[in-house]
């Protein structure tokens, strides 16, 4: 049995047809945020949970701002990194080869007293092979002259001037050491002509036009010894003053050609490069570490600030209250 009043109520109700469906109110509706918190009346309860949202949102924020500055750290330092053992590879080959020609050097100077005394020694052993020969030529004229009075006493045939007896004797023995000495003649000679021989050709090999000295040239010249190290602001200005400066390309990323180095390295553009390429990743380097240590120190306060709040927010929940 349906109750009068309730009857009536029902009777007032009336049907309508409704309208087109409104798509966009409805999601409107959807995307609108329903409070998960009631305020609970508690003025310090109410601040506090409007305060740790506000906390958290940037406890997120920083840490993503941090977690951003720890990924370009250590992309910056692994370059870095690498960077620094290139540098140091070609500082050392640059070191290496200013003492190549510090060696060079010492070699070159060393060759030319040697080639010096050579010219003096050539000249000496010509002087001697002179006063050799000279040497000789006057013990061929002494037996040319003993030849004559031999033969002239032999022409005289006196009593007196026999063989083996009073001044032949004499002559006869002189003649023997005369005869000895011309017999070193032949040995003489041919060892001054082999000193002569060899001293020429050591001259010869040791000449600056096409010898040894010639030869240690090429290599000072190949390692460049005799250019010195460029100050950098210098060579700045001359590059400004003859070209308008280019975009640099030493680390193989836009460049459309492969490092030659030149010697010596501590004027080569592309050490110049890569030691550009370091420095600058050294200052980021320190700029991020700087930033990333800003944030971690920003996060650690705002850390505790949120547990500081969850803590306070615990203690006043009414709902723990009740």
């Amino acid at each position: 049995m349906i109750n009068k009043d309730n009857n009536d109520q029902l009777s007032k109700c009336k049907y309508t047809r409704l309208g087109e469906w409104e798509s966009d109110k409805i999601a409107e509706c959807c995307k609108s945020e329903v409070p998960t918190d009631v305020p609970g009346g508690d003025c310090c309860y109410d601040s506090w949970q409007n305060k740790l949202k506000i906390v958290k949102t940037e406890v997120d924020e920083v840490t993503e701002d941090a977690n951003l500055y720890k990924a370009q750290l250590d992309i910056i330092i692994k370059r870095r990194d690498k960077l620094k053992k290139w540098v140091d590879e070609l500082t050392d080959v640059d070191e290496l080869a200013d003492s190549i020609c510090d060696q060079l050097e010492l070699l070159i100077n060393q060759t030319e007293s040697i080639s010096k005394n050579t010219d003096k020694a050539i000249k000496a052993i010509r002087i001697l092979f002179c006063m050799i020969r000279d040497f000789y030529n006057q013990l061929d004229l002494i037996r040319s002259k003993y030849d004559e009075l031999i033969n002239c006493i032999k022409c005289l045939n006196h009593p007196l001037l026999e063989d083996g007896k009073g001044i032949v004797k004499c002559l006869e023995e002189y003649f023997a050491k005369l005869e000895a000495v011309q017999k070193t003649k032949e040995t003489i000679i041919k060892s001054i002509l082999k000193a002569i021989y060899y001293s020429e050709k050591l001259d010869e090999n040791l000449e600056h036009k096409f010898g040894l000295q010639q030869i240690i040239g090429c290599w000072q010249d190949v390692f460049n010894c005799e250019e010195d190290c460029k100050d950098e602001q210098s060579v700045q200005k001359s590059k400004q003053s003859q070209k308008p400066p280019q975009k640099e390309a030493c680390l193989g990323l836009d460049a459309d050609w492969d490092p030659m180095i030149t010697l010596p390295i501590c004027n080569d553009d592309y050490y110049k490069c890569i030691k550009k390429r370091y420095e600058e990743d050294v200052k980021k380097a320190k700029e991020n570490s700087k930033k990333l240590k800003e944030k971690k120190k920003k996060k650690e306060k705002l850390v505790a600030c949120k547990v500081s709040l969850e803590a306070a927010i615990k203690e006043v929940d009414p709902k723990a209250r009740c």
